[in-house]
């Protein structure tokens, strides 16, 4: 992978739970400017028509071993349970995703071929609270680690205002990044529940 001159000093960061938002997010940044680092280890299907924006180097615990200072000017998606594993003492820009937690449940279940049986609801309730501690564990650790600086978003009011939140995102990340563009590429018909 060819390294593009530093635009900023910092690794921006797309977190959230599976099935929350993060490779629209991406695809956001992508289209606004932003290099983004991803591999075709995960193709893209029936779900995630666009591709899911992932990268081998940033899955699971291997994102203990990266270099954060080489990745600067870079967008790379982590799931939120990877995010303590970040090497500390880095500069970070942490765009965490939001969705209700219910429909996140349920998209991917539907993604993995789950039965919605009987006892399907108890067991979603069940499953939501655990998702809801964990979605809450990984935000806490952003907002209390040196060097990461987050903004969280709602899947579900990008969807319906995407211009409003291509302009907070510009702002939040202090770059002068194509808006329109960004909000171009929100296509709510691709929406999951």
């Amino acid at each position: 992978m060819g390294m593009p001159p530093k635009k900023f000093d910092f690794l921006v960061i797309v977190s959230g739970l599976p099935r929350s938002g993060t490779s629209l997010m991406m695809q956001m940044l992508d289209a606004g400017g932003v290099p983004t680092l991803k591999d075709m280890s995960r193709p893209p299907d029936q779900f995630n028509p666009k591709g899911y924006y992932e990268s081998t180097h940033f899955k699971g615990l291997r994102v203990r071993e990266i270099n954060p200072e080489r990745f600067y000017g870079y967008a790379v998606k982590v799931v939120s349970p990877s995010l303590p594993y970040l090497p500390t003492g880095y500069n970070y820009k942490v765009i965490y995703m939001m969705r209700d937690i219910m429909a996140t449940l349920r998209s991917q279940d539907r993604m993995h071929g789950v039965e919605f049986a009987n006892a399907y609801e108890a067991s979603l309730a069940h499953r939501s609270v655990i998702w809801q501690e964990l979605r809450e564990n990984a935000w806490s650790y952003v907002e209390k680690t040196p060097g990461f600086d987050g903004m969280r978003i709602w899947y579900e009011e990008v969807i319906e205002d995407p211009r409003l939140w291509s302009e907070c995102i510009a702002t939040f990340l202090n770059l002068n990044l194509d808006v329109h563009k960004m909000a171009q590429a929100v296509e709510p018909r691709l929406k999951h529940f």
